[in-house]
């Protein structure tokens, strides 16, 4: 029988606020502008976010994502705090193949999400080391935790106060995992959650991450629209500048999660400049056209990469790839991390005031 939330007696749960909506799914796009009309005002929204290098993202409704099948989008590549090398780029000295390394996978669930099995699926074919999770329930929670025990030692999850119920986070590891806390948030919606753990005498940082989602009303003009791009900028930025105090200069990091951001814009540039480097871009010249999220919007469904895993450079790596399942909205995306000899992995600076990563 297959392990959906309903089959294990896990019902959806009731949100104490309105669930978010997915900002293109919220617009009357025929009535205002006709077929094409809102791929036209998303094409000009994009041009100049990337030109002002702003913040992006989507909202995300879970209980209408499209429950269509969904295949393995595999994508394997070959085997800074500021850095002088191009962004998203490997360390210069490759890594020993005898060194240790971690398998590190993010995933949002979509907190409506009652497909168990297909979760379950998807972190098997993953083979991850260390699970970030975003978007978790109390039921999804006890649902993992007992199905994960087996394979995975450790199991932490926490959220905010309840408000909002795509406010969760989990880690699952088959490694230790200490120092964990729930970071609540500021100018944000989520917060941020982070642990750590030892990898060959080596402790790293784990930062899991749900950025703000981009938020447009209905009946929106342009000038809403970029009055939208503004608003999740100026919370991405508060987001990131929390996120980056976190970062211990001169120690290895991992940084994972639902970014809500395209690759360009401030929240991923903003740890590049920092010298983290974008896993999946690293071993693939085409990271972008590999989406990592899909929304069936109309008249033209969305399909964008929004969900990353950076690390700092005392990584490189290995291979990355995207897996889609049904159920969710978002695909489980995976990184083989190696460890680099340290004389070869500069450590990280201490962070500079958010305002310097545009």
């Amino acid at each position: 029988m297959a392990s959906t939330w309903a089959h294990n007696r896990l019902s959806r749960p009731e949100p104490k606020s309105r669930p978010l909506l997915p900002a293109a799914a919220a617009l009357p796009w025929r009535a205002a502008f006709g077929i094409g009309g809102a791929a036209l005002l998303l094409s000009i929204a994009t041009l100049i976010a990337c030109v002002r290098n702003r913040v992006a993202g989507a909202e995300i409704e879970p209980e209408h994502a499209s429950e269509t099948a969904r295949d393995v989008e595999s994508a394997p590549g070959p085997a800074s705090r500021s850095h002088a090398r191009a962004p998203g780029a490997n360390p210069a000295r490759p890594a020993d193949e005898r060194s240790p390394s971690l398998r590190i996978a993010t995933y949002n669930l979509n907190w409506g999400n009652r497909q168990g099995d297909q979760i379950l699926n998807a972190i098997a074919a993953s083979r991850s080391d260390i699970l970030f999770l975003q978007e978790t329930t109390p039921q999804s929670e006890h649902f993992l935790r007992s199905r994960l025990k087996n394979s995975y030692l450790s199991f932490h999850a926490a959220g905010h106060d309840g408000r909002l119920a795509a406010e969760r986070f989990a880690f699952a590891s088959k490694l230790p995992l200490g120092n964990v806390m729930f970071r609540p948030p500021g100018k944000g919606l989520f917060g941020f959650y982070s642990a750590s753990c030892t990898v060959a005498g080596t402790r790293v940082t784990l930062i899991n991450v749900h950025l703000t989602p981009f938020v447009i009303r209905r009946g929106f003009g342009l000038a809403e629209l970029l009055a939208a791009v503004n608003r999740t900028e100026a919370a991405h930025a508060a987001e990131m500048e929390a996120i980056g105090t976190q970062l211990p200069p001169g120690q290895p990091a991992i940084v994972a999660g639902d970014f809500n951001s395209l690759s360009q814009f401030a929240a991923p540039a903003r740890l590049r400049v920092l010298g983290l480097v974008d896993s999946f871009a690293a071993t693939h010249d085409d990271a972008d056209m590999h989406p990592t999220w899909h929304w069936p919007a109309k008249p033209v469904p969305l399909s964008l990469r929004i969900d990353y895993i950076f690390h700092t450079s005392h990584f490189q790596s290995v291979s990355s790839e995207v897996i889609r399942r049904p159920g969710s909205d978002h695909s489980l995306v995976v990184s083989e991390l190696r460890l680099v000899p340290q004389e070869s992995a500069p450590g990280p600076t201490a962070p500079e005031s958010a305002g310097d990563a545009r």
